[in-house]
């Protein structure tokens, strides 16, 4: 997966040069992530595989959750759990509350606005 992903972010940027320059690392280090095995000390870090993800166009949490899988083996359930979590997310007690009150604020305006408009015409009707 973190091979497909290099190659394919290569031929879009147009060679490895422009991909390595375009994410800030050497070609050395670039090669290396093209070449990787499971098992390579030297692995591309998560801000790398969000900016692969961003050059070409995918998913920056799925791509992060798939090139985790393949990387840290040994913590995939810690990613599963976490893409889990990403693909259902409940809002926070303090975003409900958050709505809530800007919901509550919109009705009271639209309130106000409604008996200001009513009182403007019957000072006009009179």
């Amino acid at each position: 997966m973190i091979n497909e992903l290099f190659e394919q972010a290569t031929k879009r940027a147009g060679n490895q040069t422009k991909l390595a320059k375009k994410l800030g690392i050497t070609q050395g280090r670039l090669s290396e992530f093209k070449n990787y095995k499971i098992g390579d000390k030297r692995k591309p870090s998560e801000e790398v595989i969000l900016q692969i993800a961003d050059v070409l166009g995918l998913d920056k949490g799925e791509t992060l959750y798939k090139a985790k899988l393949e990387l840290e083996p040994e913590k995939a359930y810690l990613w599963k759990w976490c893409a889990r979590r990403e693909s259902n997310p409940r809002p926070s007690a303090s975003e409900v509350v958050s709505r809530l009150v800007i919901s509550l604020y919109q009705i009271i305006l639209s309130n106000l606005q409604q008996q200001h408009t009513a009182r403007s015409l019957n000072v006009h009707s009179a």
